[in-house]
């Protein structure tokens, strides 16, 4: 059994914590779809990616407010540091 890889489902099965990562669009365009992928209750945390070299875009404001609305813990992660 040392050698058998196992199926996904084997996995599941045996783990007692399982995570989902869902990516959401952060563009305007697509705030419909980000809505309905924050509001569909899955998310547990809410991971708001913000470039350092740059101010906060509106965009930043409306997730933001959005995963608050949902009661969702933000954790923000700052790039290009």
């Amino acid at each position: 059994r040392a050698n058998k890889m196992k199926s996904e489902d084997e996995i599941a099965r045996e783990s007692y914590r399982i995570i989902t990562l869902m990516d959401l669009a952060g563009h305007e365009k697509y705030l419909k779809t980000t809505i309905h992928g924050v509001s569909s209750g899955m998310a547990d945390y809410g991971l708001i990616l913000v470039n350092s070299r740059h101010p906060p875009t509106h965009m930043t404001t409306h997730h933001l407010n959005l995963c608050c609305s949902f009661g969702i813990p933000v954790i923000v992660v700052f790039t290009k540091v």
